[in-house]
């Protein structure tokens, strides 16, 4: 009788931890390209971040220890998320571990974007518009069809978004053109936070 219960118990154990694997491997993973270290939109995306769920979403940065990322990370973090990091070796502080270390910024970019199941674009300078723009390229050659999120407060994004569409009308965009990019633009927290952890 004691053997037969182990047994179950031993079920038991092995079920539960085969659905915990399920679970994990089922989550998304959210790249966020932006600045580490320009602060002007840090509290909105501080509340960006506070919306995002952790038990959908894994979370992808090019750090997470220092500036906005390193933020990001923390909030992320104490809320029982889950973050990976990809770094350049000449950006790491040896007090800290990361997870990918790469020779080349083009690397590291590269990766991030191999991570990412979906993407989420914050401002950022020429770095974060390359990355925006490697996965819009990936997009519209149907290498992949990811979507990508982009948080246009107070309208940071306006001129790419009308470069993109000026594009569009010259038919230098294959396929569906502009729209089908599949980008999902805003300027509303909850929007696209609902929609990061809904789609």
């Amino acid at each position: 009788m004691v053997k037969i219960l182990v047994i179950i118990v031993l079920i038991i154990i092995i079920i539960i931890n085969i659905r915990k694997e399920e679970f994990l491997h089922n989550k998304k993973r959210l790249t966020i390209f932006t600045s580490s270290f320009n602060l002007e939109y840090e509290n909105e995306i501080k509340e960006l971040i506070k919306k995002i769920d952790p038990k959908k979403i894994e979370i992808v940065l090019g750090s997470r220890y220092e500036g906005l990322m390193g933020s990001i990370s923390d909030i992320y973090k104490e809320r029982g998320g889950k973050v990976i990091s990809a770094q350049v070796k000449q950006f790491i502080d040896k007090r800290y571990k990361d997870d990918y270390i790469y020779d080349t910024l083009r690397e590291r970019t590269l990766q991030l974007i191999e991570l990412g199941d979906k993407y989420l674009v914050l401002p950022g300078g020429i770095g974060t518009s390359n990355e925006l723009f490697e996965v819009l390229v990936k997009n519209n050659i149907k290498d992949f069809n990811k979507k990508i999120y982009v948080f246009n407060i107070n309208g940071f994004y306006n001129n790419i978004i009308n470069h993109l569409k000026y594009l569009e009308d010259k038919k230098y965009i294959y396929g569906s053109g502009y729209k089908g990019l599949n980008l999902f633009i805003s300027d509303n927290i909850d929007e696209i936070a609902k929609n990061i952890n809904n789609n």
